[in-house]
């Protein structure tokens, strides 16, 4: 396989990754829809959230114009990681089970 293809591959991998995001995103939105101030805290989380990942891929890649070819690949396989943890997050909080005192709770 070449260098191309294998950063096609995981730019693709990204791209799925932020799908599943704003798909668990949106729903979870959708459960609190009416709180405003579990929404406001949500909205304010995925900002944070959004920061922190771009300041990890900078940590991760201080100089990226100056890294080798795989950079492109390895960069995007990181943020791909990055962005399944995050969805793993927001799926834990709308999948809350009845009855777990310690689960999120937009009340």
């Amino acid at each position: 396989m070449t260098q191309a293809a294998l950063d096609d591959c995981a730019r693709s991998d990204y791209r799925n990754a932020d799908k599943e995001l704003n798909k668990v995103y949106q729903a979870l939105l959708q459960k609190i829809q009416g709180d405003l101030a579990a929404t406001e805290s949500l909205k304010n989380s995925e900002r944070a959230w959004l920061i922190f990942r771009d300041a990890q891929m900078k940590a991760l890649h201080p100089n990226f114009d100056k890294e080798g070819s795989a950079s492109p690949m390895c960069a995007s396989s990181e943020a791909a990681e990055l962005t399944l943890q995050r969805v793993k997050m927001l799926q834990q909080m709308l999948d809350t089970k009845e009855g777990d005192v310690c689960a999120y709770s937009n009340q």
